[in-house]
């Protein structure tokens, strides 16, 4: 349908278009990530909006509200809007991250090396989406190589489900990161040490995950923790679910009635010896349960809904295992949430520390800061590899 619009909309309209366009030629300018790159963005989705806006409301003058194609047309406006909200919210978010990013590398130019670690930390708290790669199909090969590799059968190509110990449909699972791939390797050896160099994309830092449980790991509401096992010399790893106020009582999917909570403390079942490293699994439980308690303070919480009684097993479970990050990460993690967090969870985290020490260590994190190419964050096309678990297969969401 075709909106009538006035001679002072038809001005108007125009007049907006060419802010548009000035707008996308500004942001096309500046250097991304600067103060006018945002602003030129922003002025460039805002007049789309309003053009659309002006257009409707000319369109429901002229229309009868229950002519179908006037129905379709208003469906149509909303989900625009609706886009274009997203979308703003995305740019504020990347906004921030970029502010959070300057503030990193501007403090570089002094000596502070304390105040710059803290806003490392905060930095990285910040970043929570992954970023495409090239080399993907190398990595999900890789990582199905690591896990048990696949078998055919009757009914297709199949792989080794962690999650029950039976074959599954190859389609349905996912390799996962358990260390951000949008942090980067630079970041990734920073936090780890040296021996860390170039396995951010390593079957050490992966795990095949039903799709449905790799959304909610990468999103911090699902850790992965040391399980007691009965072998002496290979370590078993079991599903905790972290964010029990959000998943615990939802359905996995709307046609069953299976919750989050029924795949708490599920153990992982492996096809053979090869496992992640534990560094890079208590990395991101650790990072989990910090959002996790920041989350929670923000809602006015002063602890989390986590049970109490579950603190002392997760803590003798992560103790006995070495050491897994830079002090600096595990000093400045505890700092970001002081009092807030569980002094179990911090007398963990100390003693999980790495002495890591370099002279230079303000150029380190300036050049780490540096790499992360967050210009090119953007949401991943999912790495589909490989559920189990017979009753969700039928109403699991694929990409």
């Amino acid at each position: 349908m075709d909106p009538k619009l006035t001679d002072e909309e038809k001005s108007h309209v125009k007049s907006i278009r060419s802010k548009i366009q000035r707008a996308r030629q500004g942001s096309s300018e500046e250097i991304y990530g600067s103060e006018d790159y945002w602003k030129h963005i922003k002025d460039e989705l805002d007049g789309q909006g309003e053009v659309s806006s002006i257009r409707f409301r000319a369109l429901q003058r002229g229309s009868d509200s229950t002519d179908p194609n006037f129905e379709q047309a208003a469906e149509e406006y909303m989900s625009q809007q609706e886009r274009r909200n997203a979308k703003r919210l995305s740019i504020l978010e990347k906004e921030k991250i970029f502010k959070k990013r300057n503030r990193v590398l501007q403090l570089s130019a002094t000596t502070n090396v304390t105040s710059m670690r803290a806003a490392y930390v905060e930095l990285l708290l910040s970043i929570k989406r992954k970023t495409s790669r090239q080399n993907q199909s190398n990595f999900s090969r890789d990582v199905l190589k690591a896990y048990g590799g696949t078998t055919r059968d009757s009914g297709g190509l199949k792989c080794f489900s962690v999650m029950d110990g039976t074959w599954q449909d190859k389609a349905q699972f996912v390799a996962a990161h358990i260390f951000p791939l949008s942090l980067g390797e630079r970041t990734m050896e920073y936090i780890f040490g040296p021996d860390a160099r170039y396995e951010i994309n390593s079957p050490r830092n992966a795990l095949l995950l039903p799709e449905v449980v790799e959304r909610y790991f990468d999103t911090h509401q699902i850790a992965i923790v040391p399980a007691h096992s009965d072998e002496s010399e290979v370590r078993g790893w079991k599903l905790f679910i972290i964010d029990k106020s959000g998943l615990w009582n939802r359905r996995i999917c709307p046609f069953v009635s299976m919750t989050f909570s029924e795949l708490h403390e599920q153990k992982l079942i492996f096809p053979n010896n090869f496992r992640p490293r534990a560094r890079y699994l208590y990395f991101h439980y650790l990072t989990s349960m910090i959002i996790h308690f920041r989350a929670a303070k923000r809602a006015g919480v002063v602890r989390s809904e986590l049970p109490d009684s579950e603190w002392p097993e997760l803590t003798k479970a992560w103790a006995t295992h070495g050491e897994y990050l830079r002090d600096s990460m595990i000093y400045n993690f505890i700092q970001e949430m002081g009092h807030d967090l569980p002094e179990e969870l911090k007398e963990n985290a100390m003693a999980h520390r790495v002495a890591i020490r370099s002279n230079s260590e303000i150029e380190e994190i300036g050049e780490v800061v540096g790499s992360l190419t967050s210009s090119s964050s953007v949401c991943p096309k999912r790495v589909m590899v490989p559920f189990h678990l017979d009753m969700l297969m039928s109403c699991m969401p694929f990409d």
